[in-house]
């Protein structure tokens, strides 16, 4: 009798002594697709034991299985060709990976899944976290105002908007509408320049201890195949914030203040994609839950429809994800931490501002004006002098335009990204050393960098804008920070 074998790493979660979950039916899925004798594997199983067997792994390129809606890497192991008999006996060692894939996942665990014969079986590692979210049903989104700054009274958004610009603030959120979002305009990006070649001397793999002492500022590496792609940051420090003399200057941007960054880190090249993100939610079983809040015939709606897969436009795995509020950005940070067992996590607002500028004062990396070439904003609105263009509604690929001298890429436009902090209308009593501001209005966090809606003037680098940590709106994404071990 020979079997049919596959294996795979994700989340499960336990229901009346039933394992359910993507985990599972990922494995139950690549079993039939090795041949009689044969064992296939998912690319996170291939990383995990690469390098630890001395087993031959033949890819099988994206597969699309059913009932997953994101394509998953497979390998066949031991060259074996899918459908044909295999003479010899697969022998799967006891790895200690097993022990590192103990995830932090609440009421969730890591899953190796076997499948034999279309019947798929489980081990399940659990770690319990002390507050728990339930495992069962979406978390339901609430529909909250983002923040009202404190500093003035903002008048209606229809005396304050540039036409076809996104508010920031509303006094309260309308009820859910049903209606389609308006038909946009197809919006054709200037000519750009070209993105820069890949480099073949990024660093694959998980870093050892030793290996995060050694990398220097500027390399690039990424933990897994699905990792995001990160870039060390140099470690200095900087003034944060606007005066009031800089064009668009708002008074929660000040005072300005001399920061010195007192982690080392490494930022995520580009914003989260739909691509990463789906893959996350493919291997956890994490629900972040339906609805999201669009910007519609003026006002803002709730569409219950709507989602990170769907957000109302177009979009493609290589786009950034939106529909994401602070705690599923968060939850997507502590997957990472467990996956690598290393420091993943949001950026705190201080950082974000220092990677954002690369170095520079002025209001854009690049300098003080801007055009349609430098990001994705609203091209119909004007920052002193800045010429315009047709808007486009929607989102571009996260590696669209040019990066900035650090080689991070849309750190201003495109999406506006949640940070760590908490709200404060102004920068007085703000940490010094870069870290996350804990204490203010925590119910209420901050989004850094501006979005394809805003007007060119919230895409600055001291741009700052606060938002109920609750809200998943088509404009809010995120990218993450890992913490390097280490002096250089």
């Amino acid at each position: 009798m020979h079997f049919r074998v596959g294996i795979t790493i994700g989340d499960v979660v336990e229901r009346h002594g039933d394992l359910l979950g993507d985990g599972v039916n990922v494995a139950a899925r690549l079993q039939t697709l090795a041949g009689p004798g044969g064992v296939c594997v998912s690319s996170w199983v291939r990383e995990a034991v690469a390098n630890k067997l001395g087993a031959q792994f033949t890819d099988l390129g994206d597969q699309t299985v059913k009932n997953i809606p994101a394509p998953i890497r497979a390998y066949l192991v031991g060259g074996a060709i899918a459908g044909a008999a295999a003479t010899a006996t697969a022998k799967i060692e006891k790895q200690d990976w097993l022990g590192r894939a103990v995830s932090s996942w609440r009421g969730m665990g890591m899953l190796l899944g076997v499948s034999a014969v279309g019947v798929a079986s489980a081990f399940l590692l659990v770690s319990q976290l002390s507050s728990s979210k339930p495992a069962d049903g979406p978390v339901k989104p609430v529909t909250t105002a983002p923040i009202t700054k404190t500093t003035k009274t903002e008048p209606p958004a229809t005396q304050t908007t540039p036409p076809g610009s996104l508010p920031k603030t509303a006094a309260s959120d309308p009820p859910p509408s049903n209606t389609s979002p308006s038909k946009s305009s197809s919006g054709k990006l200037p000519a750009q320049p070209s993105n820069p070649p890949v480099d073949p001397n990024i660093k694959l793999g998980m870093l050892s201890e030793a290996a995060e002492q050694e990398l220097r500022v500027g390399d690039r590496f990424k933990e897994c195949e699905t990792c995001p792609e990160m870039v060390v940051m140099p470690r200095n420090e900087f003034v944060m914030g606007s005066a009031p003399g800089q064009t668009g200057h708002e008074p929660d941007e000040g005072p300005t203040r001399k920061v010195t960054l007192g982690t080392r880190i490494a930022v995520a090249r580009y914003a989260i994609s739909v691509g990463e993100y789906e893959t996350f939610v493919a291997l956890t079983g994490y629900r972040p839950g339906a609805g999201c809040r669009i910007f519609d015939a003026g006002q803002w709606n709730e569409r219950n429809d709507l989602s990170f897969r769907n957000p109302g436009f177009s979009q493609g795995p290589d786009h950034p994800v939106v529909c994401v509020n602070w705690s599923d950005a968060k939850a997507f940070t502590d997957w990472m931490t467990a996956r690598m067992n290393a420091d993943y996590r949001l950026p705190t607002e201080a950082e974000r501002e220092y990677f954002t500028r690369g170095g520079t004062s002025t209001a854009f990396w690049w300098g003080n004006d801007i055009d349609p070439r430098r990001a994705s904003y609203d091209w119909s609105a004007v920052l002193g002098g800045s010429p315009k263009a047709e808007p486009k509604r929607g989102t571009f690929a996260v590696n669209a335009f040019q990066p900035n001298p650090w080689g991070l890429y849309q750190v201003h436009g495109n999406v506006s990204e949640w940070v760590e902090d908490c709200w404060n209308d102004s920068y007085k009593g703000a940490p010094s050393d870069g870290s996350a501001w804990t204490s203010g209005d925590c119910k209420r966090r901050i989004l850094r960098g501006g979005s394809w809606g805003y007007s060119p003037k919230d895409l600055r680098s001291a741009y700052r804008e606060g938002a109920t940590s609750t809200n998943r709106n088509f404009n809010f994404g995120f990218r993450v920070v890992r913490v390097l071990r280490g002096a250089k």
